[in-house]
């Protein structure tokens, strides 16, 4: 077996981080491309190898946009809830980056704090938010 199919998930972590640095921009097309090229990127990792599926996926879910605003005539608050499901099927949990763009009470409320317990930012573009929401995020973490 080749030794870059051996090497440990720490390494192959630290290697794989440096495909993309984090990306913060508050214009929802250039989110759109990045997370697009980025998703492509760890997904292809993924496929290489076995070994290799658990650090792309991991690196993946550091850092993830969420747009909860209206698409295919959808409602803000359906959207909500449909971000806020499909990350708890899909048990996220070390998201250390979360960019939101558009409502956030009701994906809260639905994923609720605990999954965000690894998050160090959060970047809200074209949101409505109540600051309460945010110290009620704040304080669950305190």
């Amino acid at each position: 077996m080749p030794a870059v199919l051996s090497l440990p998930y720490e390494l192959l972590l630290d290697i794989f981080s440096l495909t993309f640095e984090p990306f913060i921009s508050l214009d929802y097309e250039e989110l759109d491309e990045y997370y697009s090229e980025r998703s492509e990127e760890f997904g292809s990792l993924a496929l290489v190898h076995s070994t290799w599926r658990y650090p792309a996926q991991d690196l993946l879910s550091e850092d993830i946009l969420i747009r909860t605003t209206k698409k295919r005539g959808l409602s803000d608050s359906d959207r909500a809830w449909m971000s806020g499901h499909l990350m708890l099927r899909k048990g996220f949990r070390n998201t250390k980056r979360l960019t939101i763009w558009g409502t956030l009470e009701e994906f809260f409320v639905i994923t609720g704090t605990g999954m965000w317990s690894s998050l160090t930012s959060i970047v809200v573009g074209e949101a409505t938010a109540m600051l309460e929401t945010f110290a009620q995020f704040s304080s669950a973490f305190s």
